[in-house]
């Protein structure tokens, strides 16, 4: 299946490489806010597990949040760095 798009899709892993934060923190950023926000970044999925964002959304916001830090308009800490998730470990019972 190939899809037809005017944008550079990737992955959460180097959407959360580009912003230096977890994998968890962009899947947190393409839900709905819980007042009915819309998402901060356009996402869809490929199958049933692979989750694409746009590249140039998520640049754009690391801009922009980079310079708000650098103004001192977010609160809170910078991002600790990116941390590949933890691969899944199942334990068979019975």
């Amino acid at each position: 299946m190939s899809i037809k798009t005017n944008r550079t899709l990737i992955s959460t892993a180097e959407a959360a490489e580009i912003l230096g934060v977890t994998q968890g923190r962009i899947r947190q950023l393409v839900l709905p806010g819980s007042h009915g926000e819309a998402p901060v970044f356009w996402s869809d999925h490929v199958g049933t597990k692979i989750l694409i964002l746009d590249r140039k959304e998520v640049v754009a916001y690391g801009k922009k949040m980079q310079r708000l830090r650098d103004k001192g308009e977010v609160r809170g800490q910078a991002p600790g760095g990116f941390k590949k998730d933890r691969p899944s470990v199942y334990k068979r019972t019975g």
